[in-house]
């Protein structure tokens, strides 16, 4: 597998008096390139059109408007000229940037301007056409995609192919459970209701929250399952699962007052499937824990809450 962190060259240190040929220059942009590569890679984990690379028709042809992509590699694709384009043969196409130093855009700047070397003005982005079934996304980006028939673009221009990149903003995100036979259970009623709820308040200021995240939590059972079990108790229904390393309930809790540093978790008394029938005591000494989930949302993109992965990590917590 390749290694994108080896580098044959390395940072280059300079010294006073130091002589300069054109490849130490040359080693100099080349480390700073893979550097940056590298960050946008690894860190942002995101490639496609950032800015601009708009397609319109335009006769038997298309113009691509200036504009800034980044392949899947890190890799910029900059055009800063519009460029017109002639519509293939028929079938269906896709129009892509791709990374090509080498990729000829019409001259703006004498040749007379620059030192003797490669021309700068003939690295930009390759914009070409791309049979659909051939396009390899990521290294190339898609930029639009049309049905072509007797010359001409069937249908409109699709844009759906495109691909937009975009910042990678990840929730802040920590959980815990709590120490069995420590948990702190209480009883908390209603205003008529005595022992309504079964109860507990959940320290989360280890996670270091600035706001009050998205809070999930389950009533777990860590330990052995209880040898006399009171009648129609919760640890009389979780008989039947013996000494699994841990059952869970989920469903019936509810959290109230989430802040930055914790939230109560409170599940009703009575009997299954509405309630549960569970004294603090039983609980206390049935090793009956609640296991926790917290993420917080940070400025920027922030990614769609996807329950089934909340729901592995708290797999993983229990």
């Amino acid at each position: 597998m390749k290694n994108d962190l080896q580098d044959a060259v390395g940072r280059v240190i300079w010294r006073d008096g130091q002589v300069l040929a054109s490849r130490d220059l040359n080693a100099e942009a080349g480390d700073e390139a893979r550097r940056r590569r590298l960050h946008v890679r690894y860190l942002h984990r995101t490639w496609g059109v950032a800015l601009g690379l708009t397609v319109q028709t335009y006769g038997a042809g298309v113009i691509v408007s200036p504009g800034y992509a980044i392949d899947v590699e890190g890799r910029d694709l900059l055009l800063s000229e519009a460029i017109e384009l002639p519509l293939p043969g028929d079938g269906t196409f896709v129009l892509a940037a791709a990374y090509d130093s080498d990729a000829v855009c019409r001259p703006t700047i004498s040749a007379a301007d620059f030192c003797a070397g490669p021309d700068p003005r003939f690295e930009r982005a390759a914009i070409s056409w791309v049979a659909a079934e051939n396009v390899s996304a990521g290294l190339q980006v898609p930029l639009a995609r049309v049905v072509i028939a007797g010359g001409v673009i069937s249908g409109g221009m699709d844009y759906r192919v495109r691909s937009n990149a975009r910042r990678l903003v990840t929730p802040h995100a920590a959980g815990g459970i709590t120490e069995a036979g420590a948990t702190n259970w209480m009883d908390a009623s209603g205003l008529r209701a005595p022992n309504l709820w079964l109860q507990t308040d959940i320290d989360t200021s280890a996670a270091g929250f600035l706001n009050a995240p998205a809070y999930f939590a389950q009533l777990c059972r860590q330990g052995p399952a209880r040898p006399h079990p009171r009648t129609g108790s919760l640890d009389q229904a979780a008989g039947p699962f013996g000494s699994l390393p841990a059952f869970s309930l989920d469903g019936l809790g509810a959290i109230t007052r989430p802040t930055p540093q914790g939230f109560t978790f409170r599940i009703p008394r009575g009997t299954l499937p509405l309630g549960v029938d569970l004294t603090v005591r039983e609980a206390e000494a049935g090793g009956w824990v609640v296991a926790w989930l917290g993420l917080e949302p940070v400025t920027g993109s922030e990614p769609l809450l996807n329950l089934q992965a909340i729901l592995a990590a708290l797999g993983t917590i229990i």
